[in-house]
């Protein structure tokens, strides 16, 4: 007998962990600023500068962009603005990780803690949620058939993976100048700004991947009029990358996420006014392709008359990958008494899950929608800061299966607000919530296989059997040495279907041995 195999490349998780990282400096303040009376604001945006999956660990390097927004100890008491630059480096231990794998991360700044030292300096820390998740692609056989396999009883089941196709990345690089609009006031000096990634979308052509998204960059800075009024701008900035992988087709199923590597954004100064902006950014596009395929897998095998030696081992791979995404919309007039005769110069979004309730047929997430106001009191000729909770709950239907694991993830999608002279500001808030659903299988890969001369051990002429709970036809007729196909035609059973308890009349296995008739 032999077994006939086929090779097989899917994907394999391997591990998930997830840790805070806490980042310490100092922004010290340069000789050409004055001291700090108080703080207005501290903030700080991350970057993944580097990945890698190493021998039972993911190593990740990275930075801290702060910006700090301060009222100064001069006769003005004017604002000015800092900005620092942390870097950190982190080794998280993942069991089973090895050279070669795929590391995916994702991570969040909550916030960040600030205290101010003798005025000349800013001491900083910054918890960084980091969560990472490793997966393989192995190519691997598996065991579909056998042949010449004469009264071998072979349980065969069809299974679909998903079939890996190959992953690359690609970095794209934005080096864009961006005119203010003509009735702006030019740029004095950059308190605060962001590049956030917006609009992503992707599409096949040609063995490659063209993905496309928008830049959405914001900016708030100190106008160069005679008031040193606080101004904002913001602007998209469209790009666009092709990432190469072979053998991508219109059924090809894709995961791409995006990072910001690192920003750079100044004023550009025209006849000695800074009437634009220079923005420079790196950005790194991962995609990971796969295709759903099916395969006809053996996975259990016996001879009723003799005995079978074989090997078995036990493979764990992604069966399947579903995302469901669910729009959480929070539109809400908020009463806020301190933004009368206030400019509102920006309205910072971070969701966060505080609770997720696993029950038999839902998931129930519940969560916050934390907004950062940043606003300019026109009276006080001062910048303010003000944070709100939104709280929000989704309910995720899910089908209890074993082997599954559920992934939540969750973005903003879009922010918009108004405010109104009153004070009252309409806040239109549109979250994505994620959830990837990833089943695995459990696939036995039979190899080695040989039939010996040994018979297997006869049983009683009748045999009356319970059936136990997790009992199996298949398993029975294994036990007893005979067939399904017998146990059903004993038993008038027309399906497989048993429950516990049920009697089942076992047939005797007859060994039939032909005589020559000329002997």
């Amino acid at each position: 007998m032999e077994i006939v195999k086929e090779n097989v490349r899917a994907s394999q998780f391997v591990g998930h962990e997830n840790l805070v990282e806490l980042v310490e400096g100092d922004i010290i303040v340069p000789d050409i600023k004055p001291d700090i009376l108080s703080l207005i604001k501290v903030d700080g945006k991350v970057f993944i500068t580097n990945k890698e999956a190493m021998d039972n660990k993911v190593k990740l390097q990275g930075m801290v962009d702060i910006y700090a927004i301060y009222m100064s100890d001069d006769e003005t008491n004017s604002i000015r603005g800092l900005t620092a630059t942390l870097n950190f480096n982190e080794t998280i231990d993942v069991k089973d990780c090895s050279v070669g794998m795929i590391p995916v991360v994702k991570y969040n700044l909550p916030t960040v803690e600030s205290k101010v030292l003798n005025g000349r300096k800013i001491t900083v820390k910054c918890p960084i949620d980091i969560d990472v998740k490793v997966m393989d692609n192995k190519e691997f056989e598996i065991s579909k058939d056998v042949t010449e396999c004469d009264n071998v009883q072979i349980l065969k089941e069809e299974v679909s993976l998903n079939s890996f196709v190959g992953y690359n990345t690609e970095e794209v690089s934005i080096n864009e100048n961006v005119s203010l609009p003509e009735n702006a006031m030019p740029i004095a000096e950059i308190l605060k700004c962001s590049v956030d990634i917006v609009n992503k979308d992707y599409k096949v052509s040609y063995n490659k991947v063209l993905a496309k998204a928008d830049a959405k960059v914001h900016i708030v800075y100190i106008a160069d009029d005679e008031a040193g009024s606080i101004q904002t701008f913001e602007t998209l900035l469209p790009f666009t990358g092709f990432i190469d992988i072979a053998g991508v087709n219109d059924n090809t199923e894709f995961n791409i996420d995006y990072n910001v590597k690192s920003y750079y954004i100044k004023p550009v100064y025209q006849d000695m006014k800074a009437t634009a902006i220079g923005v420079e950014a790196e950005v790194e596009m991962l995609a990971v392709a796969h295709e759903p395929k099916s395969f006809v897998v053996i996975q259990d095998l016996y001879n009723p008359d003799t005995v079978l030696n074989y090997d078995v081992k036990n493979i764990r791979m992604e069966q399947n990958t579903k995302k469901q995404n669910y729009k959480i919309k929070l539109d809400q007039m908020l009463s806020i008494p301190e933004l009368e005769n206030s400019k509102l110069l920006e309205a910072t979004v971070r969701p966060t899950i505080s609770e997720k309730r696993i029950l038999d047929d839902k998931i129930v997430v519940d969560g916050n929608a934390n907004i950062d106001l940043l606003y300019y009191k026109l009276d006080k000729r001062n910048i303010e800061e003000k944070k709100i909770e939104l709280p929000f709950q989704q309910t995720i239907p899910i089908e209890n299966k074993d082997n599954v694991q559920n992934e939540i993830i969750l973005d903003v999608s879009s922010v918009e607000y108004e405010l109104q002279p009153s004070g009252q500001l309409r806040m239109n808030i549109e979250l994505n919530l994620e959830h990837d659903i990833m089943e695995l299988v459990e696939l036995n890969v039979i190899d080695n296989l040989n039939q010996t001369n040994e018979k297997t051990t006869p049983i009683a002429s009748i045999v009356i059997y319970p059936v136990k709970q997790g009992d199996s036809l298949w398993k029975i007729a294994k036990k007893f040495h005979t067939t399904v196909d017998a146990i059903m035609q004993a038993n008038g059973l027309t399906d497989d279907k048993i429950y516990p308890m049920q009697q089942l009349i076992i047939p005797k296995r007859i060994y039939r041995v032909e005589l020559d008739p000329l002997a």
